[in-house]
């Protein structure tokens, strides 16, 4: 059964542990807010269909990883 991700915030978020650390220009806030709610999850739900199961990890953090992997090269 295919799941999205919920949008519930962790309580060990840096905002809710230091709050206003982090600049609004930081890039983290930047990739958050700007990024990752482009990550279209929809387009993934045919590889868990099929098998009956969800993933073991949010899909749009793994398409997050990839990207900063990508980035890294």
């Amino acid at each position: 059964m295919f799941r999205k991700t919920t949008t519930q915030s962790s309580l060990f978020e840096v905002n809710n542990i230091f709050p206003d650390i982090l600049s609004k220009d930081d890039w983290s806030n930047i990739y958050k807010n700007q990024v990752y709610p482009l990550i279209d999850e929809d387009n993934f739900k045919h590889l868990f269909d099929k098998a009956g199961g969800a993933p073991n990890k949010s899909i749009k953090t793994m398409i997050s990883i990839l990207i900063f992997m990508g980035m890294e090269k």
